[in-house]
């Protein structure tokens, strides 16, 4: 937890990419990661990233009960990275950095209208699309954060 706070206020530039990227993918640490490439400007990675881990986890959940099937939403929901995934979608669309806002942490950068329209090109693309992933973990969940691209204050940009 400390590692990834200490990265939020670091320059990224400073950092050994391949290297960081390799050990916060090992050690799970997703508010890193998803940090590190943000700060490249790069959106749709983190995204595909995080739904290929919701989804091994949904699986697991899946067969550890089977008989509560229809109340899956429920536990996936529990879950912190299932959470952070439609969080940081959230953010997103409302063209907010992701975990904090940059007064809270100086040189964050915010999405740009071009990183909203690679990410809704990933959920939405025809070659494996991202959306049915996204829709089974949580349908709320997700159109929760997609009802941010018309509701926020930034939804005009």
């Amino acid at each position: 937890l400390r590692l990834q706070q200490l990265v939020l206020y670091v320059d990224i530039t400073q950092l050994d990419l391949n290297l960081a990227i390799r050990l916060f993918t090992q050690h799970r640490l997703w508010t890193a990661l998803v940090h590190v490439y943000c700060a490249l400007g790069d959106y749709t990675s983190p995204l595909e990233l995080m739904v290929g881990e919701c989804v091994q986890m949904a699986k697991q959940v899946v067969s550890e009960d089977e008989s509560k099937a229809p109340a899956l939403e429920q536990p996936l929901l529990r879950c912190l990275l299932v959470r952070k995934l439609f969080f940081f979608l959230h953010r997103c669309f409302e063209l907010r950095c992701f975990p904090l806002d940059p007064k809270e942490v100086p040189g964050l950068a915010h999405p740009s209208a071009s990183a909203i329209a690679d990410l809704l090109k990933s959920i939405f693309r025809t070659e494996r699309p991202v959306f049915p992933r996204l829709l089974r973990l949580s349908p709320l969940g997700l159109f929760g954060s997609l009802s941010a691209l018309f509701t926020s204050p930034s939804a005009g940009h």
